[in-house]
Formats: structure tokens, sequence, C-alpha cells
């Protein structure tokens, strides 16, 4: 599945512009780190194979934020909501609480 949905989404606009933006972004958010929003930090377990670093980082990420929130989604690689769609619909509501 997550071959097929690479494969149909590579090259489009969205991911060029994103990847091409990604210095600048991530040199934002390093100056920062903090964030004025309410933040959830969703990654996928991999069925079973995350990455202790990955973990690591993206749970201090979380922290960034007064109102982070950090959640490895079980059984779900890097699609998430196409395993997970309640949670991630779930988790999107929330933050508008």
């Amino acid at each position: 599945i997550d071959l097929a949905f690479n494969l149909i989404k590579l090259g489009n606009k969205n991911i060029t512009d994103e990847i091409r933006l990604m210095p600048q972004n991530a040199k934002k958010v390093l100056e920062d780190q903090s964030l004025e929003v309410p933040l959830t930090v969703l990654i996928a377990d991999g069925f079973g194979k995350v990455d202790q670093d990955w973990l690591e980082t993206q749970a201090e990420l979380a922290t960034w934020s007064s109102s982070g929130k950090h959640i490895v989604v079980k059984d779900s690689k890097h699609y998430v909501h196409h395993y997970h769609p309640d949670l991630i619909a779930e988790e999107i509501l929330s933050l508008s609480k």
C-alpha cells in the first residue's frame, strides 16, 4: 500500500514544494523551538519496527507546544491515516476544542 501511494504522489507539486522548502521550514522550527498552537505528533510504529532515534526526536518535538501530545500509532506505517483514519480524524477534531 505504501509503495503504491508513494508512486502515485511522487513528483506532484505539493510533494516537490514540501521537499524544496524543507531547509527553510526546518530552520524556522529549530530557531523558535516554541509553538503557540496545539500540536499532536503522530508517528507510525512501523508494525513494531519504530526507530528509537526517530521516536525520541518526535517526542521532543511534541514538548515544544504547551499543549503538545505524542502518540505512537500501532500497526501502521508512514501513511498512518490509511491504517487508522478514525484515530486521525479524532485527533484532528480534538485540536479545535
